[in-house]
């Protein structure tokens, strides 16, 4: 009886798991079911969608490969972030007809959940002293790079946020706000991720000499090369085509 229990158990275990796919968050693991066939029909909610788009979690079977991203580009749907095990962040046209991609290889299809924008440092009690500004605490926002750092700002605005810093590229900015706040805006359509405001930067080695096989280089011992960088230029390129390389 036992021995068939197990043989039960472990048979049920197979199923769930031919059915269900772990992606890995920051946070931790959620499961995401084989859902295409169902969520494909359904349609987002009106406060989803911000200048005609909303996101969603999309798994594929497979990585989509160059060419497949390509096509993904032509009807209009973004990838934006990845998460392992292919699952990719994507913004999507309001009116996008899913069965355009029955070939794709999608195996599900999940709405987000505000909490998988927001980082455990937001979460953890106390707060770090240096994010906190009387009732406010300070929040880095990433923003989807369909909206501009200055489109972002006009929205905080109209909620009552004032932006403390804004970054030159990648959607960063710096605001001040109420903890309460926090799950609200995290659950916008237009916002990507939001973490606890940085703490200030403490200078470790300030003289650069404490590397590892480097420390000789200019250093005050007689042995030591003298080498302090006058005359030397660096040139650093980042250039050619990256192809499909995750979870290589």
């Amino acid at each position: 009886m036992i021995k068939q229990l197990h043989i039960t158990v472990i048979c049920l275990l197979g199923a769930f798991f031919c059915t269900a796919q772990v992606a890995h968050f920051v946070h931790g693991s959620e499961v995401f079911s084989e859902n295409f066939k169902t969520e494909k029909l359904s349609k987002p909610d009106e406060n989803e969608v911000f200048e005609g788009k909303y996101i969603r979690y999309v798994q594929f079977y497979q990585i989509p490969t160059f060419s497949q991203q390509q096509i993904l580009k032509t009807k209009n749907l973004l990838l934006l972030d990845y998460v392992p095990d292919r699952v990719y962040q994507v913004a999507v046209p309001a009116n996008f007809d899913w069965n355009s991609l029955a070939d794709f290889g999608i195996r599900s299809i999940v709405k987000p959940k505000p909490e998988w924008r927001m980082h455990q440092n937001l979460m953890e009690r106390p707060l770090g002293n240096w994010a906190i500004h009387g009732e406010d605490i300070g929040v880095t926002v990433q923003v989807q790079p369909f909206i501009t750092i200055d489109a972002a700002q006009i929205l905080f605005k109209k909620r009552g946020i004032k932006v403390q810093e804004k970054g030159t590229q990648n959607g960063y900015l710096l605001i001040y706000t109420r903890p309460e706040n926090l799950p609200e805006l995290a659950a916008l359509p237009w916002i990507n991720w939001l973490e606890l405001e940085s703490p200030p930067g403490e200078p470790e080695d300030i003289k650069g000499r404490a590397l590892l096989r480097a420390g000789v280089l200019d250093s005050d011992h007689p042995a030591g090369k003298k080498y302090n960088g006058t005359g030397v230029s660096l040139l650093i390129r980042d250039d050619g085509f990256i192809g499909p390389h995750i979870d290589l």
